[in-house]
């Protein structure tokens, strides 16, 4: 992967997407998605859930969170 990170499985978590997000250029996630159609803000990707912490990811989430990568790109089905 160029010398990348790829996180799978148990590793791909939220608080691991939000520790790598400023430390990287380049961020994929492909992950599940839920649309929310009545309002869109709220719609949302899915990591890995854990034990005690939040794992998903919302729209109003992402509009709030600073980010100095310079390529970012969230992927669901």
């Amino acid at each position: 992967m160029m010398g990348g990170k790829a996180f799978y499985g148990s590793e791909a978590s939220k608080e691991k997407f939000n520790n790598y997000l400023n430390k990287s250029e380049v961020v994929h996630v492909a992950s599940h998605a839920i649309m929310q159609y009545e309002d869109p803000m709220k719609s949302k990707v899915a990591f890995t859930p854990q034990q005690d912490s939040a794992f998903e990811l919302h729209a109003f989430e992402i509009y709030q969170m600073p980010v100095s990568a310079n390529l970012v790109t969230l992927s669901g089905c």
